[in-house]
């Protein structure tokens, strides 16, 4: 509302920090409460719900952006947080939290709200027992390593010698470098430039109607991702993701090397945008979507206040930097060159991904910690 309704620099500046504040906090709290809520069975499928909020809203933006003037585009933004927030007073608490506050009457009663409508019908004590013995072992954990100088739930104790190949660290670093190489894909710096894109391209489709293709295109594969993501798994989902983002920025490259040849492109001027709907259909199925709630998978108890805190933050600050170079880059080496190193990163990506990436789906919080080296 207030960037909405003033013109002054200064009060655009604060309302953007606000909101900056405010969706960070977003990022690292919605895939925890997610992750502790979530029955392991479709624990992928409900973290999908946080990115495929974020294709809603950009394809909002996309379509009555072109349409609406500013101030009403931004009122019609805060109702919908306003409605977020109204809502989130009829959720329940997350159990795992409530344990954590030794409050287990109260986490089986969130436990019956969350699994069943008919509550009555649903015996929460083989779950609340299994949460309970990670509640235990992360209380534990926390008191054991409070006394002890090199603490592998801080952030000093993770770049140590002893801790390098520790859950916490090894979780640390896997959703570290997937954010971070989510960024260097060049999503956001594709999405925020996409009618610049097309005006470039030459393609004779509206780059404005382009762009709220490309919105809609992105929201729909989000959406088709909760079909498969607890089928498939992560790792297959970010390979396919990686690579097919890989190549369709190469073909989107090559198009554009082409043209600055002096090749007649007039019969494939379409190609662009083919591929950059391709590229989003990639990103929506697996880069999109999956590094958030994988955070909040991997990462042990004790460690995910510090370990979300951090990667989000450096995820917002690559954001920025990609975002902020894509125009430099495009003078300098041309834009052909950028979706070509965009497209050599995502294959970098996939390389990572198979060395790295474990595989969580249908695992517990127990089984996933064991794998990463802690014991039970």
């Amino acid at each position: 509302m207030v960037a909405g309704g003033s013109d002054e620099v200064a009060l655009l500046c604060t309302a953007r920090f606000i909101q900056g504040m405010s969706l960070g906090l977003g990022a690292v709290t919605a895939p925890l409460y997610n992750e502790e809520i979530a029955d392991a069975r479709v624990r992928g499928s409900l973290g999908v719900i946080y990115d495929l909020m974020l294709t809603v809203g950009i394809l909002w933006v996309y379509t009555a952006g072109a349409s609406l003037p500013y101030l009403w585009l931004n009122i019609s933004s805060a109702f919908t947080a306003v409605l977020s927030a109204i809502l989130l007073f009829f959720i329940p608490e997350s159990p795992v939290h409530l344990l954590l506050k030794n409050k287990t009457k109260e986490a089986e009663d969130a436990l019956r709200w969350l699994r069943s409508k008919k509550r009555d019908n649903y015996d929460p004590d083989q779950e609340i027992r299994s949460l309970q013995r990670l509640v235990d072992k992360t209380k534990v954990d926390l008191q054991s390593r409070s006394i002890t100088s090199l603490n592998p739930a801080s952030l000093s104790g993770v770049f140590t010698v002893k801790n390098f190949t520790g859950p916490t660290a090894k979780s640390f670093y896997i959703i570290l470098s997937l954010l971070v190489l989510r960024q260097l894909g060049g999503i956001n710096a594709l999405t925020f430039y996409t009618v610049d894109i097309f005006k470039e391209a030459g393609s004779s489709m509206s780059p404005y109607v382009s762009t709220a293709v490309l919105g809609l295109v992105e929201f729909l594969m989000t959406l088709a991702t909760f079909a498969f993501v607890d089928r498939l798994g992560r790792r297959t989902l970010l390979l396919l993701s990686s690579t097919l983002m890989g190549a369709c920025l190469a073909g989107i490259s090559l198009h554009g090397y082409l043209k600055v040849l002096g090749y007649d492109v007039t019969l494939v001027e379409w190609l662009p945008l083919v591929l950059l709907a391709l590229y989003l259909c990639a990103f929506s199925v697996g880069f999109g979507p999956i590094p958030w709630f994988m955070m909040a998978e991997l990462v042990p108890t004790e460690s995910k206040g510090w370990v979300t805190g951090v990667v989000v933050t450096v995820n917002w600050l690559a954001l920025f930097l990609v975002t902020q170079l894509f125009p430099g880059m495009v003078v300098s080496i041309g834009s052909a060159g950028t979706f070509l190193v965009y497209g050599v990163l995502n294959i970098v990506a996939a390389v990572f991904v198979f060395a790295c990436v474990p595989e969580t789906r249908g695992k517990t919080i127990e089984m996933i910690q064991v794998e990463l080296g802690g014991k039970f």
